[in-house]
């Protein structure tokens, strides 16, 4: 956290502020408290943090990348709560606040919208989730995420497959699990977190 976050100083002024040290120092404290919190289970608590995390990185200028990442985490630890209308909230903020850094589909991109399809297809909005994916993966693959990372990778192409069977595309929802089998057949060794089943009303 400390290397993202050590670089930002007074040229932050040029887009309209100057980064507060004492902010940055809250940022990061909370960012990682979360985490850690995330780790031991305790949601709320990261939930809690990440939002505290977020309030500093916009009134200490810390950018809309800071701002990104705290929206980001805060997101999907209000799903993991079950509150999804509001998860879908911080996550299209998220994404939001990355393309005004990035540029559409820049950043984090992918990651944002892989984790708002999960977060789609635990709500039950199977078609919802199947279209994120399909957002998420053009930016995945320019990033040669498969590559870089590909227990993961297939662990998102596996998930996918299971939206495409939720969304009645069984056809494909098998295409999608031969090519997860053909890029990682050990069982996925990641960090996700599935949110917990709530069928949309």
């Amino acid at each position: 956290m400390k290397k993202f976050l050590g670089f930002l100083g007074c040229w932050v002024g040029l887009l309209g502020g100057c980064a507060n040290p004492l902010n940055i120092g809250h940022y990061e404290r909370y960012m990682d408290g979360g985490a850690d919190a995330e780790r031991a289970g305790d949601y709320q608590f990261a939930r809690k943090c990440y939002a505290r995390a977020q309030a500093n990185a916009e009134v200490g200028f810390l950018g809309k990348a800071a701002e990104s990442a705290a929206y980001y985490n805060w997101a999907r630890m209000t799903g993991m709560l079950g509150d999804f209308a509001e998860a879908e909230r911080g996550f299209k903020q998220a994404l939001k606040l990355e393309e005004e850094v990035y540029g559409p589909g820049g950043g984090h991109a992918s990651m944002r919208w892989f984790e708002l399809a999960r977060l789609y297809f635990a709500w039950g909005r199977y078609q919802d989730s199947v279209t994120a994916y399909e957002q998420g993966f053009p930016l995945a693959d320019r990033k040669n995420i498969q590559q870089s990372d590909p227990v993961t990778y297939a662990a998102v192409v596996r998930d996918f497959a299971a939206a495409l069977e939720k969304a009645g595309q069984a056809g494909r929802a098998q295409q999608e699990r031969e090519r997860a089998a053909s890029i990682a057949d050990q069982p996925p060794k990641t960090t996700i977190l599935y949110y917990p089943t709530k069928i949309s009303q």
